[in-house]
Order: structure tokens, then sequence, then C-alpha cells
């Protein structure tokens, strides 16, 4: 129980330190120059990757399950210099300490990517949108419930254009999943199931550009 209370503050540590970053990173962008070559921002284009690292589980999420790594799939599209689409369909898959119980969640959300800055072939951006989400939750053998439920997401991140045909980058994001009640649920006292929790990720992102 100790060490479950203790993953929780350093989630909650963990998302403070988010935004803090999240703030700097905006107004240090804004802030800087905007140079940028004609190769890093071809307007129309249009890119296919993938994305894993791990998922870091914070708030209600955090006291019952672990951390781990998850997997997207990338889609983007830049439909000017300053504004494109970023979609991604992500899933995470994550245990109790005991591994009794388990926590599955599946994204599919299509975001606003905003491209902030452009250092040589390095661009700098955010990105934030809603999407839905399927969750499910499975309390030993006999108990669970799943939702599809509406959620938002946001975050910085950085692309690197290693080629005419390849970007490689980072992102950081923050996603809510707003809490909706299975009602046919089985619990151990009952029916019904509230399932719902934030969490961060921290990807890697490998892209295909054409």
């Amino acid at each position: 129980m100790t060490e479950r209370k203790n993953k929780t503050k350093r989630g909650a540590k963990l998302f403070r330190a988010f935004r803090f970053a999240f703030f700097i990173f905006g107004a240090i962008a804004l802030q800087s120059p905007a140079a940028h070559p004609k190769e890093a921002y071809d307007l129309g284009e249009h890119s296919l990757g993938v994305g894993f690292g791990e998922v870091i589980l914070t708030g209600d999420f955090a006291k019952k399950y672990s951390n781990t790594l998850g997997v997207s799939g990338i889609y983007e599209y830049k439909a000017s210099e300053l504004f494109g689409v970023l979609a991604d369909i992500s899933y995470s898959k994550h245990d109790s300490d005991d591994g009794l119980n388990a926590l599955k969640i599946f994204g599919v959300t299509p975001n606003l990517k905003i491209n902030l800055s452009y250092f040589d072939r390095l661009t700098a951006f955010v990105m934030t949108g809603f999407g839905f989400f399927n969750v499910s939750e499975s309390i030993g053998p006999l108990y669970g419930g799943s939702v599809t439920t509406f959620g938002f997401s946001a975050g910085p991140g950085f692309d690197l254009r290693l080629n005419e045909h390849a970007k490689f980058g980072s992102l950081v994001s923050f996603h809510n999943l707003f809490s909706k009640t299975d009602p046919n649920a089985k619990n151990p006292v009952g029916k019904g199931m509230s399932i719902g929790g934030t969490y961060l990720r921290l990807f890697l992102t490998l892209q295909y550009v054409f």
C-alpha cells in the first residue's frame, strides 16, 4: 500500500512537472526565430509511422496499476506551414502489482498540430485534440467492465527531418479519459463500474514521409 501511494505521489509530481515544462517549452519556442529550409516544411505532405515508449499512469489509474510500455500508429498531414493533423492509434496494457488485475487502454485521437518554430531541420510543435478511448478493467478472473469514452490530449514535441522520406521525433503528451460507468460490469459488491483516469506518454516516433 505504501509503495502504491508513493507511485501516486510520483505521478502527481510528474504531472506538475509536465505542466511547467509545457509552459516553458511554448514560451521559448514562440520567442525563437523561424529559420526553416524548404525541405523541412513541404506543404501537403503525408506521413505514416510508429511511436513507442513509456506510459506513466497518474491519478486514479496510478493507485491501482503499474506503468508500462505502449505503442502507437501515426498519421500526419501538413496543411500549412503552421498547422497540420497528427492522428494516432495507441494501445497499452497495465497490470496491478500482484498481477491479478489489468487495465487496457485503446485510443483513437485526431489532433491539431501547431508548428511553433523551425531550427534548421528540427521542428518544435505542440498538439492537442479530442478522441475516443476504449478502456477495460478486469478484477481477478470473475469481475470487470469496459467503456468507450471521450478523452482529451495535449503535449509538446520535436521532429527531426532525416531526409526526404524520413523523420524522427519525440512526444510528451497528457491524456485525460473522462469517467464513464459500465452498468453491466460485475464487481465484488454487485453491478456497475466507473472507469476513467489520466496518464502521460513519453514516446519516440519514426515516420515515413510521402
